[in-house]
């Protein structure tokens, strides 16, 4: 069925690393799939890039056209974020005249977007806040001058969509923002795919198999692996095998793992950059974890919409996470996982919780599933764009 037609033009701009999908790749293709007009994705070099360049596509008729920047570099920060606002503020006028909508995915891009409305270029200006942590950065003036903009962008958006309404109230709690002067509209969360798959495809889980997804590194739970395992094995359930999948300090995972003669109980992929491949994998095991660290406000996943834990919910998995994130509670209350403490022996007990008995697996497996289908791309962005354009 051809897609009905849409007459919008929508531009996206965002800080994007290479060989990570985000809610922008998610929202660009949503776009073409339901006929928009125009969509453009500018996506701007962030942590690393291979070329430096900001890459640009633009959905047009049924036909994609890529463009690359002339100027080519993403370090020092300083210099780039600058090289950034001005290609921002350009492209709004080159690639993005006329348009509906610009949403931009950090302070820095949304205010070239609001300079290009001023100026008639554009017509409205989105702000997706996707993260928060009160310091920034380490240099007391940059992060005043970070917020400054930031409560500029927030305050003269047409709309300001946090993934998590915890980033606007956290900013207002800690005197960064006046929330009477913001536009906020909260139903711009992470999603996930499950849209995509039948129940066939869900039918390959395998309880006995725990699975991380995302960052192996400390502040993200990597150090609690180890002795999670340990911790199940005392506990007496043996039959199990832990898979994950991610990059960051790999060697000290495998060299822990090793260290502790535990290498038949995991495997180790590293980074699975095809999003298709990494939710199979994800749908072939059982229960899920998210130990985020509790200790550190300044954690982004302390206000985080946790973008790992809707991804697990979209396969199917039961999901063991920590208090931090916000969504913890809601995954809890829909009894599609548990929340544990930060400790090897409480995630432990949770797993076995859930997966010990296949009645009781059975159960949450079933929540997890209705619960993460609620979070699927479409009913996201279409939720979005009848508030944003409530004529249309």
């Amino acid at each position: 069925m051809a897609p009905k037609k849409v007459n919008k033009k929508v531009v996206i701009l965002s800080h994007s690393c290479e060989g990570t999908v985000g809610i922008d790749d998610e929202l660009f293709q949503w776009l073409q799939d339901e006929g928009y007009r125009e969509a453009v994705l500018v996506k701007f070099p962030f942590v690393h890039s291979t070329t430096g360049a900001i890459r640009t596509e633009i959905a047009r008729s049924g036909k994609i056209y890529r463009y690359r920047s002339l100027i080519k570099f993403y370090k020092p920060e300083i210099l780039s974020f600058a090289k950034d606002f001005l290609y921002a503020f350009y492209y709004c006028l080159r690639f993005g005249r006329g348009a509906d909508l610009v949403i931009g995915s950090n302070n820095l891009l949304t205010t070239a977007a609001i300079l290009a409305r001023k100026v008639g270029a554009v017509k409205k200006v989105a702000y997706n806040i996707i993260d928060y942590t009160p310091r920034r950065y380490s240099n007391g003036l940059i992060n005043a001058i970070y917020y400054w903009l930031d409560r500029r962008a927030c305050y003269n958006a047409d709309v300001v969509m946090p993934l998590d309404p915890a980033m606007t109230r956290g900013r207002a709690e800690d005197g960064q923002l006046n929330m009477k002067w913001v536009k906020q509209l909260v139903i711009a969360p992470f999603g996930n795919n499950s849209h995509r798959y039948s129940d066939q495809d869900y039918a390959v889980a395998d309880r006995k198999k725990i699975v991380y997804m995302g960052g192996v590194l400390k502040n993200k739970g990597a150090d609690l692996f180890v002795p999670i395992a340990q911790s199940l094995i005392k506990a007496g359930f043996k039959d199990w095998h832990f898979e994950v999948i991610g990059g960051g300090d790999l060697d000290f995972l495998r060299e822990a793992v090793a260290k502790a003669k535990l290498d038949s109980y995991f495997t180790v992929y590293g980074r699975v950059q095809d999003q298709a491949e990494m939710e199979r994998m994800l749908m072939s095991c059982g229960v899920a974890i998210a130990p985020y660290y509790p200790e550190d406000k300044n954690n982004f996943s302390y206000y985080a919409d946790a973008a790992k834990v809707k991804v697990y919910s979209g396969c199917g998995l039961p999901v063991v996470v920590t208090a931090v994130p916000p969504v913890a509670k809601a995954v809890e209350a829909a009894q599609a996982g548990l929340i544990a403490d930060y400790s090897a022996d409480d995630f432990a007990a949770k797993i076995n919780s859930i997966c010990t008995d296949q009645k009781v697996y059975a159960k949450y497996r079933q929540a997890a599933l209705k619960f993460g289908r609620t979070f699927a791309w479409p009913t996201i962005f279409t939720k979005m764009m009848k508030e944003i354009f409530p004529n249309a």
